[in-house]
């Protein structure tokens, strides 16, 4: 038997743990503990590490067992893991990722975190870094063509790859059937991460995620700053707006230097054994 937490953060959901020594097939274990139906169900799993170049070392997976570089809601709950079992006993401190360091900022109220702001770094346009398979220089409002219609895409790297779409309105049945079809595309190698956006003001935005590996999640945290970057750069916002996603609301700035900002909840659920 091993220990484990459940966090949730605006509904995206994670498993974390400390004593992952005791796991022999760390990948099968991460699947098997993330269904939904025969195990404890999660989007993501997560356990700290040290780190050489900052405070603690965030070790992430997805639902299907393959590590991520970075994600967003999953780095707000796990500072607030650590600073709740004492790995960290300061509110302002750097998490290493495989994406690179990120800079913490917990808002601690009578000892308990109540909201976590976090500087996950500058999106990156360069195409080979997303990657996507392009000769343009960058991938913004380019047409791509699903099975029976085309749309109009911008393609990042925000820590992992993402790429927004810009809709009149939000539709849960077009997100999960063109939010796979687009995530799976051939000029995304490895597939991507689909955001489906709907502006709502210029500080004001809806935001919908199929995620590559996991599929439509109630939230996702780096898809929320890299759909406020790029509607941004095409003058549709400003560098403050609230994103609203299915699990909650977030905050996002874009700060000088083009560094992405957000402030969210982090919560845990419940813990137990598996």
């Amino acid at each position: 038997m091993i220990g484990f937490k459940k966090y949730q953060g605006t509904g995206n959901d994670f498993i974390l743990m400390k004593d992952i020594e005791k796991i022999d097939n760390l990948d099968n274990f991460v699947i098997d503990i993330c269904d939904r139906r025969f195990g404890v169900g999660a989007d993501g799993f997560m356990y700290p590490g040290e780190s050489e170049v900052a405070d603690v070392f965030m070790h992430f997976y997805n639902s299907d067992g393959l590590r991520a570089d970075m994600c967003g809601n999953g780095l707000r709950c796990f500072s607030k893991y650590v600073y709740n079992e004492g790995i960290i006993d300061k509110k302002d401190f750097t998490v290493e990722t495989l994406a690179g360091i990120m800079e913490i900022n917990l808002e601690v109220v009578d000892g308990e975190v109540v909201s976590v702001t976090e500087k996950i770094g500058t999106p990156v346009f360069t195409p080979s870094a997303v990657p996507v398979a392009t000769k343009k220089d960058r991938f913004i409002n380019e047409t791509v063509k699903c099975s029976d219609r085309e749309y109009s895409v911008s393609s990042i790297l925000m820590g992992v790859p993402h790429t927004v779409v810009k809709v009149d309105s939000m539709d849960k049945d077009e997100l999960l059937k063109y939010g796979m079809e687009i995530s799976e595309l051939d000029i995304y190698p490895v597939k991507i991460n689909v955001n489906f956006t709907e502006v709502l003001s210029d500080s004001e935005i809806n935001v919908d995620t199929w995620e590559r590996g996991i599929g439509n999640t109630l939230a996702c945290g780096t898809g929320s700053c890299a759909s406020v970057y790029i509607l941004n750069h095409l003058g549709m916002v400003g560098k403050k707006v609230d994103v609203n996603v299915p699990g909650g609301r977030l905050n996002i700035e874009i700060l000088d230097g083009d560094v992405l900002q957000l402030t969210g909840p982090a919560e845990m659920i419940y813990e137990g054994t598996y």
